[in-house]
Protein backbone atom coordinates (compact mmCIF):
# COMPACT_ATOMS: atom_id res chain seq x y z
CA UNK A 1 0.00 0.00 0.00
CA UNK A 2 2.95 2.34 0.59
CA UNK A 3 4.67 1.59 -2.71
CA UNK A 4 3.90 4.31 -5.32
CA UNK A 5 4.88 1.98 -8.17
CA UNK A 6 2.39 -0.62 -6.97
CA UNK A 7 -0.34 2.01 -6.72
CA UNK A 8 0.39 3.20 -10.26
CA UNK A 9 0.33 -0.33 -11.61
CA UNK A 10 -2.96 -1.24 -9.98
CA UNK A 11 -4.68 2.00 -11.02
CA UNK A 12 -3.65 1.74 -14.67
CA UNK A 13 -6.45 1.72 -17.20
CA UNK A 14 -5.98 0.21 -20.63
CA UNK A 15 -2.84 -1.88 -21.20
CA UNK A 16 -1.41 -1.13 -24.65
CA UNK A 17 0.93 -3.80 -26.00
CA UNK A 18 3.48 -2.99 -28.72
CA UNK A 19 3.44 -5.50 -31.56
CA UNK A 20 6.21 -6.53 -33.89
CA UNK A 21 5.00 -8.26 -37.05
CA UNK A 22 7.48 -10.55 -38.81
CA UNK A 23 6.47 -11.22 -42.42
CA UNK A 24 8.25 -14.22 -43.97
CA UNK A 25 7.45 -14.57 -47.67
CA UNK A 26 8.63 -16.29 -50.82
CA UNK A 27 9.45 -14.04 -53.76
CA UNK A 28 7.81 -16.58 -56.08
CA UNK A 29 4.46 -15.91 -54.35
CA UNK A 30 3.98 -12.12 -54.04
CA UNK A 31 0.64 -12.49 -52.19
CA UNK A 32 2.55 -13.77 -49.16
CA UNK A 33 4.13 -10.35 -48.70
CA UNK A 34 1.00 -8.86 -47.16
CA UNK A 35 0.97 -5.05 -47.27
CA UNK A 36 1.15 -2.75 -44.28
CA UNK A 37 -2.46 -1.60 -44.62
CA UNK A 38 -3.83 -5.13 -44.22
CA UNK A 39 -1.65 -5.67 -41.15
CA UNK A 40 -3.00 -2.45 -39.66
CA UNK A 41 -6.50 -3.60 -40.50
CA UNK A 42 -5.88 -6.80 -38.52
CA UNK A 43 -4.71 -4.72 -35.53
CA UNK A 44 -7.89 -2.63 -35.78
CA UNK A 45 -9.92 -5.85 -35.58
CA UNK A 46 -7.92 -7.00 -32.55
CA UNK A 47 -8.51 -3.70 -30.78
CA UNK A 48 -12.24 -3.84 -31.53
CA UNK A 49 -12.56 -7.40 -30.24
CA UNK A 50 -10.46 -6.89 -27.11
CA UNK A 51 -12.41 -3.70 -26.30
CA UNK A 52 -15.68 -5.67 -26.26
CA UNK A 53 -16.93 -3.86 -29.36
CA UNK A 54 -17.39 -6.78 -31.75
CA UNK A 55 -20.84 -6.21 -33.35
CA UNK A 56 -21.91 -9.86 -33.48
CA UNK A 57 -24.82 -11.06 -31.38
CA UNK A 58 -24.55 -12.70 -27.97
CA UNK A 59 -27.66 -14.71 -28.74
CA UNK A 60 -29.39 -15.83 -25.55
CA UNK A 61 -26.57 -14.52 -23.35
CA UNK A 62 -26.71 -11.08 -21.68
CA UNK A 63 -24.69 -8.21 -23.09
CA UNK A 64 -22.66 -8.19 -19.86
CA UNK A 65 -20.91 -11.33 -21.12
CA UNK A 66 -19.16 -9.21 -23.78
CA UNK A 67 -16.26 -7.85 -21.72
CA UNK A 68 -13.89 -4.99 -22.46
CA UNK A 69 -10.59 -6.69 -21.64
CA UNK A 70 -8.77 -3.34 -21.26
CA UNK A 71 -6.03 -4.69 -23.52
CA UNK A 72 -5.13 -2.90 -26.75
CA UNK A 73 -2.41 -3.19 -29.37
CA UNK A 74 -0.23 -0.89 -31.48
CA UNK A 75 2.71 -1.38 -33.80
CA UNK A 76 6.02 -0.85 -32.01
CA UNK A 77 7.70 2.54 -32.51
CA UNK A 78 11.17 1.49 -31.27
CA UNK A 79 13.11 -1.67 -31.96
CA UNK A 80 15.09 -3.54 -29.27
CA UNK A 81 18.08 -1.24 -29.88
CA UNK A 82 15.97 1.90 -29.41
CA UNK A 83 15.88 2.80 -33.10
CA UNK A 84 12.72 4.01 -34.83
CA UNK A 85 10.69 1.22 -36.45
CA UNK A 86 7.40 0.71 -38.23
CA UNK A 87 6.84 -2.40 -36.11
CA UNK A 88 6.88 -4.54 -39.28
CA UNK A 89 9.92 -6.42 -40.59
CA UNK A 90 10.11 -8.62 -43.65
CA UNK A 91 12.26 -11.45 -44.95
CA UNK A 92 12.11 -12.50 -48.58
CA UNK A 93 13.06 -16.11 -49.34
CA UNK A 94 14.30 -16.27 -52.90
CA UNK A 95 15.75 -19.71 -53.53
CA UNK A 96 12.90 -22.07 -52.56
CA UNK A 97 9.19 -22.12 -51.82
CA UNK A 98 8.72 -22.60 -48.09
CA UNK A 99 5.57 -23.80 -46.33
CA UNK A 100 5.76 -23.79 -42.55
CA UNK A 101 4.16 -26.12 -40.00
CA UNK A 102 3.84 -25.95 -36.20
CA UNK A 103 7.55 -26.56 -35.58
CA UNK A 104 8.27 -22.82 -35.08
CA UNK A 105 10.84 -22.59 -37.88
CA UNK A 106 9.40 -19.24 -38.98
CA UNK A 107 10.48 -17.85 -35.58
CA UNK A 108 14.21 -18.27 -36.14
CA UNK A 109 16.47 -16.71 -38.76
CA UNK A 110 18.52 -19.90 -38.90
CA UNK A 111 15.48 -21.84 -40.20
CA UNK A 112 14.39 -19.29 -42.83
CA UNK A 113 12.34 -17.21 -40.40
CA UNK A 114 12.79 -14.05 -38.34
CA UNK A 115 13.96 -14.02 -34.74
CA UNK A 116 11.68 -13.05 -31.88
CA UNK A 117 12.07 -9.60 -30.36
CA UNK A 118 12.25 -9.50 -26.55
CA UNK A 119 8.95 -11.08 -25.50
CA UNK A 120 8.94 -9.15 -22.21
CA UNK A 121 8.65 -5.92 -24.22
CA UNK A 122 6.83 -6.91 -27.44
CA UNK A 123 4.12 -9.26 -28.59
CA UNK A 124 5.55 -11.07 -31.61
CA UNK A 125 3.36 -11.99 -34.58
CA UNK A 126 4.65 -14.03 -37.51
CA UNK A 127 2.86 -14.02 -40.88
CA UNK A 128 3.86 -16.74 -43.34
CA UNK A 129 2.56 -19.56 -45.51
CA UNK A 130 1.27 -22.34 -43.25
CA UNK A 131 0.45 -25.91 -44.27
CA UNK A 132 -3.03 -26.50 -45.66
CA UNK A 133 -5.67 -26.49 -42.95
CA UNK A 134 -3.62 -24.52 -40.42
CA UNK A 135 -4.82 -20.92 -40.14
CA UNK A 136 -2.72 -19.97 -37.14
CA UNK A 137 -1.43 -21.13 -33.79
CA UNK A 138 -0.18 -19.84 -30.46
CA UNK A 139 0.95 -21.26 -27.14
CA UNK A 140 0.15 -20.55 -23.53
CA UNK A 141 2.57 -18.30 -21.63
CA UNK A 142 5.36 -19.86 -19.60
CA UNK A 143 7.67 -18.45 -16.94
CA UNK A 144 10.08 -17.40 -18.26
CA UNK A 145 8.55 -16.72 -21.66
CA UNK A 146 10.04 -18.99 -24.30
CA UNK A 147 11.92 -17.96 -27.43
CA UNK A 148 8.90 -19.20 -29.40
CA UNK A 149 6.25 -17.22 -27.51
CA UNK A 150 3.91 -15.35 -29.83
CA UNK A 151 1.32 -15.74 -32.54
CA UNK A 152 1.61 -17.25 -36.03
CA UNK A 153 -0.99 -16.46 -38.72
CA UNK A 154 -1.24 -17.74 -42.26
CA UNK A 155 -0.74 -14.95 -44.80
CA UNK A 156 -4.06 -15.79 -46.49
CA UNK A 157 -5.94 -15.13 -43.24
CA UNK A 158 -4.66 -11.55 -43.30
CA UNK A 159 -5.17 -11.14 -47.05
CA UNK A 160 -8.73 -12.49 -46.75
CA UNK A 161 -9.51 -10.24 -43.76
CA UNK A 162 -10.48 -13.25 -41.64
CA UNK A 163 -10.10 -11.35 -38.39
CA UNK A 164 -11.20 -13.82 -35.75
CA UNK A 165 -8.13 -16.07 -36.03
CA UNK A 166 -5.78 -13.50 -34.52
CA UNK A 167 -8.22 -12.68 -31.72
CA UNK A 168 -8.61 -16.38 -30.87
CA UNK A 169 -4.92 -17.26 -30.97
CA UNK A 170 -3.84 -14.23 -28.92
CA UNK A 171 -6.34 -15.45 -26.34
CA UNK A 172 -4.13 -18.52 -25.95
CA UNK A 173 -1.07 -16.28 -25.60
CA UNK A 174 -2.94 -14.61 -22.74
CA UNK A 175 -3.55 -17.93 -20.96
CA UNK A 176 -7.04 -18.79 -22.23
CA UNK A 177 -8.10 -22.34 -23.03
CA UNK A 178 -10.84 -23.44 -25.38
CA UNK A 179 -14.27 -23.57 -23.68
CA UNK A 180 -13.99 -27.38 -23.47
CA UNK A 181 -10.67 -27.14 -21.64
CA UNK A 182 -7.05 -27.99 -22.43
CA UNK A 183 -7.67 -31.26 -24.24
CA UNK A 184 -8.97 -31.98 -27.74
CA UNK A 185 -12.51 -32.45 -26.45
CA UNK A 186 -14.40 -32.81 -23.19
CA UNK A 187 -16.85 -35.61 -23.93
CA UNK A 188 -16.93 -36.72 -20.29
CA UNK A 189 -17.59 -33.09 -19.20
CA UNK A 190 -14.91 -33.18 -16.49
CA UNK A 191 -12.44 -30.72 -18.06
CA UNK A 192 -12.59 -26.95 -17.61
CA UNK A 193 -11.27 -23.74 -19.14
CA UNK A 194 -10.98 -22.36 -15.57
CA UNK A 195 -13.49 -19.59 -16.30
CA UNK A 196 -16.76 -19.96 -14.36
CA UNK A 197 -18.86 -17.84 -16.71
CA UNK A 198 -18.16 -19.89 -19.85
CA UNK A 199 -20.63 -22.82 -19.84
CA UNK A 200 -19.08 -26.27 -19.80
CA UNK A 201 -18.76 -27.57 -23.34
CA UNK A 202 -18.11 -31.00 -24.84
CA UNK A 203 -16.31 -30.08 -28.05
CA UNK A 204 -15.70 -27.39 -30.64
CA UNK A 205 -18.34 -25.60 -32.66
CA UNK A 206 -18.04 -25.10 -36.41
CA UNK A 207 -19.76 -22.77 -38.86
CA UNK A 208 -22.02 -20.02 -37.54
CA UNK A 209 -24.79 -21.45 -35.33
CA UNK A 210 -27.91 -19.55 -34.38
CA UNK A 211 -30.11 -19.50 -31.30
CA UNK A 212 -29.54 -21.75 -28.31
CA UNK A 213 -27.22 -24.72 -28.80
CA UNK A 214 -26.94 -27.32 -26.04
CA UNK A 215 -24.79 -30.41 -25.63
CA UNK A 216 -24.10 -33.19 -23.15
CA UNK A 217 -22.22 -30.81 -20.82
CA UNK A 218 -24.71 -27.91 -20.90
CA UNK A 219 -28.22 -29.18 -21.52
CA UNK A 220 -30.36 -26.12 -20.84
CA UNK A 221 -30.72 -22.55 -22.16
CA UNK A 222 -28.76 -20.37 -22.82
CA UNK A 223 -26.64 -23.39 -23.77
CA UNK A 224 -22.99 -23.36 -24.77
CA UNK A 225 -21.33 -20.02 -25.57
CA UNK A 226 -20.62 -20.85 -29.21
CA UNK A 227 -19.95 -17.20 -30.05
CA UNK A 228 -16.99 -17.00 -27.65
CA UNK A 229 -13.69 -16.08 -29.28
CA UNK A 230 -12.07 -19.23 -27.90
CA UNK A 231 -14.46 -21.57 -29.71
CA UNK A 232 -13.97 -22.55 -33.37
CA UNK A 233 -17.03 -20.75 -34.71
CA UNK A 234 -16.43 -18.88 -37.98
CA UNK A 235 -15.16 -15.33 -37.64
CA UNK A 236 -18.52 -13.82 -38.64
CA UNK A 237 -20.11 -15.50 -35.62
CA UNK A 238 -17.49 -14.79 -32.94
CA UNK A 239 -18.49 -12.09 -30.47
CA UNK A 240 -16.93 -12.04 -27.01
CA UNK A 241 -14.55 -12.66 -24.18
CA UNK A 242 -16.29 -13.05 -20.82
CA UNK A 243 -15.53 -11.15 -17.58
CA UNK A 244 -13.78 -14.23 -16.15
CA UNK A 245 -11.69 -14.59 -19.29
CA UNK A 246 -10.74 -10.93 -18.87
CA UNK A 247 -9.65 -11.59 -15.28
CA UNK A 248 -7.54 -14.52 -16.41
CA UNK A 249 -5.84 -12.38 -19.07
CA UNK A 250 -5.20 -9.40 -16.83
CA UNK A 251 -3.72 -11.66 -14.14
CA UNK A 252 -0.70 -12.04 -16.44
CA UNK A 253 0.08 -8.35 -16.03
CA UNK A 254 -0.18 -8.31 -12.25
Amino acid sequence: KNNPDEIEKNSRGVITIPLVVHVVHCTSKPAQNVPDNLIQEQITVLNRDYAGLNPHSMGAFPASMKANTEIQFCLAKRDPKGKATTGIERRAITDVTVVFGKDNQMKHYSTRGLDQWDSKKYMNIWICDLVTGLMGYAGLPTSPLSADYGLVIDYDVIASRYGGVGTHELGHNFNLYHPWGPNKDNLNCTDSDLCNDTPNQAKQTSGVPSGVRTDACTKTSPGIMWMNFQDYTNADGMANFTPDQKKRMLALFE
